[in-house]
Formats: structure tokens, sequence, C-alpha cells
């Protein structure tokens, strides 16, 4: 079942509608994660992690930014438009533009070595 609330992560401080995007991910060789659409998940966690990740690269990149404080934002968004994929069991697409439910504004600093640092915390 679909719940009725997802998380998009994001690096940007978006005005109005979340906008359908083809993400820029040279890691991924699954058709889903390469899609012009609002991904958006039921794990919050991940949302935030990937936020992260749009912001600063993957971990082997953050070496350096451990005890940089750095903001990223989670937008709370209606699942009416979204679909399930194949890619991911907490991962959605909807093709259509957005609006954000709620919008929170987190603080992150980075205080971690790997993945499982983030989501853990």
């Amino acid at each position: 079942m679909k719940p009725q609330t997802l998380y998009h992560g994001s690096p940007k401080d978006i005005v109005g509608e979340v906008i359908p995007n083809r993400p820029n991910d040279p890691v991924t060789t699954h058709p889903d994660d390469n899609l012009c659409a609002v991904y958006a998940s039921n794990d919050r966690a991940k949302a935030i992690l990937r936020a992260i990740i749009k912001k600063n690269g993957f971990p082997s990149q953050w070496e350096e930014l451990v005890g940089t404080p750095a903001t990223i934002y989670l937008y709370h968004l209606p699942s009416d438009t979204f679909e399930k994929t194949s890619s991911d069991s907490s991962q959605y697409i909807s093709r259509v533009s957005v609006t954000p439910i709620k919008k929170e504004k987190i603080a992150v600093t980075y205080n971690f070595h790997s993945l499982e640092e983030v989501v853990k915390n």
C-alpha cells in the first residue's frame, strides 16, 4: 500500500513545485533510475541521504567534509501522482510536477565516514 506522504531530499531551496528532472547518476544501470521524473521515497533517511549525495557527491568524496556544516531540504509530497519503481523498494516516481505539503530545512554536519552512518543517524 502506498503511503499518503513521500519524501524528496534536495540541496536546493525549491520555491513552488518540484519539477520532473532526469537524474545525473553515473553509477546506476537500472532504467527506472534514469527517468525524467520527480523521485521520492517512503523512507525519510534515504531522502535525506540522496540530498546529501546531490550536494556533495558520493561518500568517497566526503573525507574533507567531516565536521563541515551544510543545509539540505526535505520536501513532504502528496503521493497521489506517484508510482512505485522496480529498482528500489522505497522509491517512487511522479512524471508530473508536485506541490509540496511541507518543506523542512535540515542542518547537517558531516560527522560520518559512510552511508551506513548517515542512514543510522
